[in-house]
């Protein structure tokens, strides 16, 4: 038995879904292809998302006409937080006798290496990505090659007309188009029958594809390798200490956003948009650059999530009693591979993976001793470097 496995929020599912499963089908003789929902995205903000009744009801009423493609609740019972590679897995082992295809859209490929685990994604099942016949198929071809010698796994392409449809243009617009362009028919009634997206207010967040997109152009070639370096240590550090890989991942993606902006051009906007600047920061301006990345990760980037957010803004100074995703943010920046001048990165590189708190003293510690022996103006050194140094200097003391 070939079994493709469709995945994703479905909010809602589109003609472009239903076509990209039965090309699957048809091109690598699949036996089936679930539509298997997720209730809780791990990248998606909750508060956004359409009740996963109505979000089931119109899986069904799209694929009950087609035998080929089937609804899956494999998710729904499922607590917490769900990734595809523990899906894929618990389905590989209730369904030992059935080869798996994972079922992506060109987008999510892009970003594939942020996901959890991809490695055991690739390892259990045979990823098919829709590859539109259009001038971006050469990138996901290089894309697609990358991941193939990374991993050394199975990915192909299916093949498919360019679509501009998206779930978020159909809930942004579901009253002022011909929903029945986008969607099947049935579900096109449901949208209209029970009132769905009348008043929707959603996000305009950034993919991380266009993130990257993005700072590709803002960014000069060695800061944007750094960032690239910062979020795939960050997703590393998320998976070894129980955070959300996809926020840490995407934290590191903007932590230096505003890197490459000027200082005058900084200072500017911070006085443009009422962003407060301590003396140090105006004393020493490649600072701001943290807490003006935090400001783009909102109004730029569209990022609601104050977590990321602040992980972006003390990302460089650190504070006291940080979250674990500004932890993990504040300890990739420094450790990252690309990283050669710092001192102690083998120790601090060793120590990061079994504890964040004496990692972070140490980085404090090292931080504040360069900034004292070589920087003339006291005043530049931000005061969240000192105390963040005392408050994790005392943990690590209290507890030896």
């Amino acid at each position: 038995m070939r079994t493709g496995i469709l995945g994703g929020t479905f909010d809602p599912i589109h003609r472009a879904h239903v076509n990209i499963a039965i090309k699957a089908y048809e091109e690598f003789g699949l036996d089936k292809v679930l539509f298997m929902p997720s209730p809780n995205p791990p990248h998606k903000n909750e508060k956004e998302i359409t009740d996963i009744t109505h979000r089931v009801n119109m899986i069904k009423l799209a694929t009950e006409d087609n035998p080929k493609l089937e609804f899956s609740d494999f998710e729904l019972s499922r607590e917490g937080k769900v990734y595809s590679a523990d899906t894929l897995t618990l389905y590989k082992e209730s369904h030992p006798e059935e080869e798996l295809f994972f079922i992506l859209g060109s987008d999510s490929l892009y970003s594939f290496d942020s996901w959890y685990k991809p490695e055991v994604i690739l390892s259990k099942a045979t990823v098919l990505v829709a590859c539109r016949e259009d001038n971006t198929s050469n990138n996901l071809k290089e894309q697609i090659e990358l991941l193939r010698r990374k991993y050394n796994c199975e990915i192909h392409e299916i093949y498919l007309r360019a679509s501009n449809i998206s779930s978020t243009m159909i809930r942004q617009s579901a009253y002022s188009i011909e929903l029945n362009d986008f969607v099947p028919d049935k579900v096109a009634d449901y949208i209209i029958s029970n009132n769905l997206y009348k008043t929707y207010v959603g996000s305009s967040r950034f993919t991380n594809a266009q993130i990257l997109d993005d700072l590709q152009k803002s960014l000069n070639p060695s800061r944007y390798e750094h960032t690239l370096s910062v979020a795939n240590t960050a997703k590393e550090l998320a998976d070894t200490f129980g955070e959300n890989p996809n926020k840490a991942y995407l934290a590191g993606l903007l932590h230096d956003c505003a890197k490459c902006i000027d200082d005058e051009k900084s200072i500017e906007m911070c006085k443009e948009n009422n962003i407060e600047l301590s003396d140090s920061e105006l004393n020493n301006p490649a600072l701001i650059h943290a807490k003006l990345g935090g400001f783009l990760a909102q109004t730029k980037y569209h990022i609601i999530d104050e977590e990321i957010i602040n992980a972006i803004i003390y990302h460089t100074t650190g504070r006291p009693n940080m979250t674990l995703l500004e932890k993990i943010i504040f300890v990739a920046d420094y450790i990252e591979p690309l990283r050669t001048k710092q001192p102690y990165l083998s120790m601090l590189r060793e120590s990061a993976f079994t504890d964040l708190d004496y990692t972070i003293y140490r980085i404090s510690e090292d931080t504040l001793e360069y900034l004292e022996s070589n920087t003339e103006n006291k005043n530049q050194i931000d005061s969240n470097t000192r105390e963040t140094y005392l408050y994790y200097k005392k943990i690590v003391e209290t507890r030896s």
